[in-house]
């Protein structure tokens, strides 16, 4: 990957909608969405006015009836914010009715969307594609699952860790396998996040550095990042804090990860979650394939100031070019969580702008 350059010309005084979303009162209680969500339509808007397109704030409901009665504004691509606590058909709303409208779709179009999000689809690629994963039992295993130690159960669909939860082997219940609900075997280690984006000059996705979380007390391998700890800001109530730490990934493990997202259908930028299978951080310097362990994939993550996605592209951006402003092609700075987030949008949209890209994405469906 090459800093910015032609592309920044082409990327001027572009239109980009973003569309975005209100809770539905069927939504399950989501206390931390009223957190975030300004933080989030902020964070996309002030990144692309950094490269100099002009964003078009529009809501589901207004964007969707001005693309079926032909009266959206000129836009040259759609960049869906709708995703969150939500019923996962829900998200491909956005993405389908652009593509319906011809509009090129960031980050990804609703197939991709259900091949990720979906928990037990994406869980079924990583493993064919030889990611290591937690051990999962179904319904008809539950007497071998009791044996664990320890298991997480988490909803096959919903984000943002609702409805997760850790117990024990004993106290598994055939009710904690309804509606989907994927049963598993806790991983001792260090939760960790890995930001995927786009080079477009190259044709081929990044894989930037990882972001472990590092609790503070003496059982930090028995943490995870649970709702409580998101909604919190801090660590839940079982750690007074959480650090953020990057390190780089060896080359076998992020080619595994590429493979992984391109078998998805990542073509624009994602999240990848997995554990860090060791005691403890102690001298590590870089993350080697055998010490992850596969928990999910993000489709639509979550990019705003302030968060891991931001970190993990700028530490793998300083370790290439520095940290000086200018860095990445232009004025941007990488020491700018506004400017990181440009970077990305940057790549994204120069790789889905133009009839190409989108006849590409057509061909792919039909």
């Amino acid at each position: 990957m090459t800093p910015l350059t032609g592309m920044w010309r082409d990327l001027q005084n572009r239109s980009v909608a973003l569309v975005y979303s209100f809770p539905k009162r069927a939504d399950p209680p989501n206390r931390w969405y009223d957190r975030w969500k300004t933080r989030v339509i902020m964070s996309y808007g002030e990144a692309l006015e950094r490269i100099q397109v002009r964003p078009f704030y529009c809501d589901i409901d207004s964007f969707c009836q001005k693309v079926f009665s032909n009266q959206l504004p000129d836009c040259d691509a759609v960049i869906s914010l709708n995703a969150g606590v939500r019923p996962l058909s829900l998200f491909a709303l956005v993405p389908s009715v652009a593509q319906w409208g011809q509009i090129p779709i960031i980050p990804c179009t609703a197939d991709v969307i259900i091949a990720g999000e979906r928990k037990d689809l994406g869980n079924h690629v990583a493993q064919q594609l030889g990611l290591v994963l937690p051990t999962t039992y179904t319904r008809r295993q539950i007497e071998k699952a009791r044996q664990e130690e320890s298991l997480i159960i988490k909803p096959r669909d919903l984000g943002g860790s609702v409805g997760m939860k850790r117990i024990t082997g004993a106290d598994l219940q055939e009710s904690d396998f309804s509606f989907g609900r994927i049963v598993q075997r806790f991983i001792s280690g260090y939760d960790v996040t890995i930001p995927i984006f786009v080079d477009v000059e190259a044709g081929h996705l990044i894989i930037g550095d990882a972001t472990v979380y590092v609790p503070s007390g003496p059982k930090a391998t028995d943490w995870i990042y649970d709702r409580e700890a998101k909604e919190s800001y801090v660590g839940g109530a079982t750690v007074a804090s959480v650090s953020r730490l990057q390190f780089p990934l060896q080359s076998r493990a992020t080619e595994k990860i590429r493979d992984f997202a391109q078998a998805i259908g990542v073509d624009s930028f994602a999240r990848v979650d997995f554990r860090l299978t060791i005691a403890e951080l102690g001298e590590l310097e870089c993350i080697k394939a055998d010490q992850l362990t596969f928990i999910e994939i993000n489709p639509m993550p979550t990019v705003c100031t302030g968060l891991a996605f931001v970190e993990g592209v700028r530490s793998w951006v300083i370790r290439r070019w520095g940290d000086q402003p200018g860095a990445m092609g232009s004025n941007l700075d990488p020491k700018d969580d506004f400017d990181i987030i440009a970077f990305v949008l940057a790549n994204a949209l120069s790789g889905q702008l133009g009839p190409a890209k989108v006849n590409d994405r057509d061909q792919i469906g039909s």
